[in-house]
């Protein structure tokens, strides 16, 4: 590949086994950062960063279980955890991840948080709504929208039944949400929000939000549905990372090194959709390209799937490739983990601190 090594030899299987297990698997986040800073002008909406958070239920080894990962069930050999993303619409980048060994999406959402700035829009599945997930956005100065079930509260039930397409309400936290609360923060009052619930019809189907942007802000039902579309790709990401990333087939035991692969294949794809963004640019740029400014069909797009293939991600099937006659993409191998324990062990006992967020 041309690049220059710190020493003559090359590196032996033997010496990357050891070094994989006393590497930091923060080192991945550290690499994450600095790729996403090299990245071009990152386009905005209203003048706000649009971010989605999602998660998926991901197996994990064994072993994970000291680690404070559950089981699903009783009967369940298989710890689980929950791989969670905040990404950034726009660009369609993958922002922030973590692996949760508590499976609550609102848990690992409101985790999320912590690393966006005043301002930052984020959008919200069904399900995620509650007083406790709308009170981390607002004490942030961050907004969300959130997609409604018909249920979502009493609010959400009266609104729907109602004659109107726009409006706000307050929502008040329940018993148990309020005892949370003041367990938490003992001392503190915790009044009402203010909510604004629009509804609109698409495509033969009526779709309601919940959101703390106002028309003030400048967002009218147009632009939250537009945030609403683009949250689906955050959906297909999350099916992209879970199953043709392989996100499920660790090669380690440990939660270290667990937390090297997970960690590792969102770099991957970070990076695979910074050069599929790049190349999308150029060729609905160019004046003799069918893509080009002149035609009014839709921009094209490079297949994600076909540029991860392409960059040999880990995991990669190269089912495209087996179809049309061609090898499939080798495959990057990952070095065993060193699991030598006891006396004579190679390397030096391991810190047992637990980096999955509890």
């Amino acid at each position: 590949m041309g690049a220059a090594l710190p020493q003559e030899r090359p590196v032996t299987p033997g010496a990357m086994s050891r070094a994989r297990a006393r590497a930091d698997p923060e080192v991945f986040r550290d690499l994450h950062r600095e790729i996403l800073a090299q990245a071009p002008g990152r386009p905005l909406r209203k003048g706000r960063r649009i971010f989605g958070v999602d998660g998926a239920k991901v197996n994990l080894p064994r072993p994970l279980v000291k680690a404070g990962c559950a089981t699903p069930n009783d009967g369940a050999h298989y710890p689980q955890g929950l791989a969670g993303c905040l990404y950034e619409l726009e660009p369609r980048l993958p922002f922030d991840f973590a692996l949760h060994a508590d499976t609550n999406e609102r848990t690992a959402a409101a985790r999320h948080l912590e690393t966006l700035s005043a301002g930052d829009v984020v959008a919200c599945d069904r399900g995620c709504l509650s007083y406790e997930m709308l009170l981390a956005h607002v004490v942030r100065g961050q907004d969300a929208v959130f997609r409604l079930k018909r249920n979502a509260n009493a609010e959400t039930v009266a609104f729907l039944a109602g004659p109107l397409d726009d409006r706000t309400v307050e929502v008040r936290p329940d018993r148990d949400a309020l005892a949370r609360l003041k367990a938490r923060h003992p001392g503190a009052a915790f009044g009402p929000l203010r909510l604004r619930l629009v509804r609109y019809a698409a495509g033969g189907t009526v779709f309601a939000l919940g959101t703390t942007l106002t028309e003030d802000d400048g967002f009218t039902v147009g632009d939250l549905a537009a945030i609403c579309r683009s949250r689906w790709r955050l959906e297909e990401h999350c099916k992209t990372a879970k199953w043709f990333m392989a996100l499920e087939s660790f090669r380690a035991e440990s939660e270290r090194g667990v937390l090297q692969e997970l960690h590792a294949s969102f770099v991957m794809v970070t990076a695979t959709r910074l050069t599929a963004n790049g190349i999308d640019a150029e060729i609905n740029d160019s004046p003799d390209n069918d893509g080009s400014p002149d035609n009014d069909g839709p921009p094209k797009r490079v297949n994600f799937k076909h540029a991860a293939a392409t960059r040999g991600c880990r995991g990669s099937r190269g089912a495209s490739g087996r179809e049309r006659g061609r090898p499939p993409p080798a495959e990057p191998q990952f070095p065993p983990e060193n699991r030598t324990s006891g006396a004579g062990r190679s390397t030096p006992s391991l810190s047992q601190q637990h980096r999955i967020l509890k």
